[in-house]
């Protein structure tokens, strides 16, 4: 299944009608919310919006911000648990059989690949609108996993097969900050894979690459 957040943004869901979502200045939204991923988006604008910042949280330990920069030398930064990616940055860990993730960085695209999603977020600045001829992120996401009820958010609910239209109301979706989950909809169950341990950290440490 796969997801396009493009714009103003224009979403095509996993499943269902194409949708626009505008929320309001300055407000972090949760796009996706599930056991062990969790997408935050930044809205910027005023009578139309653009994502300007996304923040991914993995496993409930794993942060990555996602910024898309006014500046065009810099495009997009990325943060690792406060850490500063360089472009060029790539981590590929497989740390058992649950954890599986693979992280790039490049100067415009920052892309995350789990055993549940992909996400792609790409820095743009050009759009049908005025208002969205600023740098912002377009996403593009795939999902690879059947909707069993526990996956939320505002597009993370069109993986349901039935999806037509989005639940409650945008205010519904408000969340407190890039890695929280403090909404109406979320997922509240613990993360179901054993995060993996200090040892196994550093055992994949040398596979980084900046």
């Amino acid at each position: 299944m796969a997801l396009t957040t493009i714009g103003d943004p224009h979403i095509t869901p996993f499943n269902g009608p194409k949708f626009d979502f505008t929320g309001s200045n300055g407000e972090f939204y949760n796009f996706i919310d599930s056991q062990n991923f969790r997408m935050n988006m930044r809205m910027r604008g005023r009578e139309l919006t653009v994502v300007s910042e996304a923040g991914i949280l993995l496993f409930g330990v794993e942060k990555y911000h996602i910024i898309a920069n006014e500046d065009e030398t810099g495009y997009i930064e990325v943060r690792h648990n406060d850490q500063l990616l360089k472009h060029g940055y790539s981590m590929k860990t497989n740390v058992g059989k649950q954890t599986e993730t693979e992280v790039t960085v490049t100067a415009k695209k920052f892309t995350v690949t789990t055993k549940e999603f992909e996400v792609t977020l790409q820095w743009c600045n050009n759009g049908v609108h005025v208002y969205n001829k600023v740098p912002h992120l377009d996403n593009s996401s795939k999902c690879f996993i059947e909707f069993e009820n526990n996956v939320h958010g505002i597009a993370g609910q069109t993986v349901n097969p039935e999806f037509q239209k989005i639940e409650g109301e945008e205010s519904d979706y408000l969340v407190s900050g890039p890695f929280s989950n403090d909404f109406k909809y979320r997922i509240d169950a613990e993360a179901s894979i054993v995060l993996p341990t200090t040892e196994a950290i550093s055992a994949y440490e040398s596979e980084i690459t900046c």
